[in-house]
């Protein structure tokens, strides 16, 4: 049986492959910190997030992206309501050859009633607006 994390970050991958930016931003607390190896942004801005989300998809898609699939590395509980949660994600195109395999750590934060990411962790650089493929 899929765990909790699964389920939430399976639920996220059709929302951002067709750029349904509303539903993808709830998955976001506001705000929320997004780290990289080149570099630490906070966003607090619905709006802001939203046209990130928009570039990272826009890159991706002009390297074919046409489908993406995931596997959870590890969770960890640390906290009543805080779960960390290691993914790795495979961006694919259309033959299903990998076009970027992402590890990511998140930082779940689990309330009575919605699961949001409050922090992002990304392994690589692919997430920085500034070192995404193009």
């Amino acid at each position: 049986m899929p765990s909790k994390p699964d389920l939430f970050f399976q639920r996220f991958i059709e929302p951002f492959l067709d750029g349904r930016w509303d539903e993808i931003s709830d998955f976001y607390e506001e705000p929320f910190i997004l780290v990289t190896p080149l570099g630490t942004e906070s966003f607090s801005d619905r709006n802001e997030f939203i046209a990130f989300c928009a570039d990272v998809r826009a890159r991706f898609l002009g390297r074919g992206l046409a489908a993406i699939t995931k596997q959870i590395l590890d969770i960890r509980s640390f906290a009543p309501g805080l779960t960390m949660v290691d993914v790795n994600w495979f961006y694919l195109d259309q033959n299903g050859s990998t076009i970027a395999d992402v590890i990511t750590t998140y930082v779940l934060r689990e309330r009575a009633d919605t699961t949001r990411v409050a922090v992002h962790l990304s392994h690589t650089e692919y997430f920085n607006r500034t070192a995404l493929p193009d």
